[in-house]
């Protein structure tokens, strides 16, 4: 369920120590504040350079201590820089892309452990010395307060939920999707290479505005990662019609329809009053 869970709640549930602040941000930037059980704060911005057509950047400021550290993500959500003590740090800042290195598609924000402050220094040095050594570490956990809202789940049935009840029936209800292509898993004539398994677009549609209408904590959380950081992309499915058999002149005697899946940009996660 949810594998955009799999890096961010890697460490043990008992860990987990998460406090989402709001705040007044200017138009096309979004942003939200993790205080991490290590004593690390992590502040990420959504930059949207348009929000029609989700060409955006990632910015996250770590803070532990006295260590100062930012990564910056592409649109794609590939890691493009890592620089130790910027002069703006804890502000959103411009987009300056000289300072990236080429894209990496085997380093993206699906590696980072985000609720570690270690883990994130780690993955950026690796980063910085040679992309290709970072290795991927995901570990099943369920977010804290539910029992559906991870990989997996915890729960004993289906109607058994955690004490953040509304969040949780989001995700139970996403979790049972109709459709979904796990990762490197191949259906309908398509093979999803993506790091996470994908769903079909209308239990998308019906999960973002669950999140929305709860409007909790954890609801916001949820959908602040899943569609505004992490980014999870979703999949429609059509039937196309194709000539199997031809006549000597050309025309067609013989019709088959095959499964066509068209994978689309995720939509963009918002509270309905106020915003992060």
């Amino acid at each position: 369920m949810i594998q955009f869970l799999l890096g961010f709640f890697a460490s043990a549930v008992s860990l987990l120590a998460f406090q989402v602040q709001s705040l007044s941000m200017p138009a096309g930037q979004q942003s939200l504040i993790l205080h991490l059980a290590d004593g690390g704060v992590v502040q990420i911005w959504a930059h949207l350079q348009g929000a029609a057509n989700h060409s955006d950047w990632l910015q996250i400021d770590l803070h532990q201590h006295q260590e100062k550290l930012r990564l910056e993500f592409d649109n794609r959500r590939r890691l493009r820089k890592c620089e130790r003590n910027p002069k703006d740090f804890g502000y959103p800042t411009k987009l300056d892309m000289s300072g990236w290195k080429a894209p990496s598609d085997g380093v993206t924000i699906h590696d980072f452990n985000l609720n570690s402050s270690r883990e994130i220094k780690r993955g950026c040095a690796y980063f910085s010395s040679n992309p290709s050594l970072l290795v991927r570490r995901r570990r099943s956990i369920i977010m804290s307060g539910t029992k559906w809202c991870g990989s997996g789940n915890e729960a004993m049935n289906h109607s058994d939920y955690g004490v953040e009840i509304e969040a949780d029936m989001c995700c139970h209800r996403h979790d049972t999707c109709f459709e979904n292509i796990h990762s490197m898993e191949t259906r309908w004539g398509y093979l999803n290479i993506a790091p996470t398994t994908i769903t079909h677009c209308k239990c998308d549609d019906e999960f973002l505005e669950c999140l929305e209408n709860a409007g909790t904590e954890t609801a916001i959380r949820v959908g602040t990662l899943y569609f505004n950081v992490f980014k999870i992309p979703c999949f429609t499915r059509t039937q196309e019609k194709q000539c199997v058999k031809r006549s000597k002149s050309g025309s067609c005697l013989t019709y088959s329809y095959r499964d066509v899946v068209s994978v689309y940009q995720p939509q963009h996660y918002s509270l309905k009053y106020g915003s992060i």
